[in-house]
């Protein structure tokens, strides 16, 4: 792999491991919303967000990390546990 393409996974990797840690912020268990249904885990938390970051990726002609990529990124933040990460990798939607 060239180093710019290493730069491009890691890159969008990181910014979708952002996200996830931006989902899981945002959920609340048994919120109640006025407009619809609540959230039932982090992964349907700002669905409108994920959609946009995925037009986003792909108007850059940039391809969607893997899951892999995403939890390497999350585990070099150093900030989470190996039962944390394991329960954020489930809830990894691209």
């Amino acid at each position: 792999m060239t180093h710019a393409v290493e730069m491009h996974v890691d890159l969008v990797g990181h910014v979708r491991a952002a996200f996830v840690i931006v989902q899981r912020l945002r959920f609340v268990p048994n919120e109640h919303f006025p407009w619809g249904p609540a959230p039932k885990r982090p992964s349907e938390c700002l669905p409108d967000h994920r959609k946009q970051l995925r037009e986003l990726f792909k108007e850059l002609g940039l391809e969607e990390p893997s899951k892999a990529d995403i939890m390497k990124a999350m585990s070099e933040y150093k900030m989470f546990s190996q039962a944390e990460l394991a329960e954020m990798e489930k809830e990894i939607a691209i």
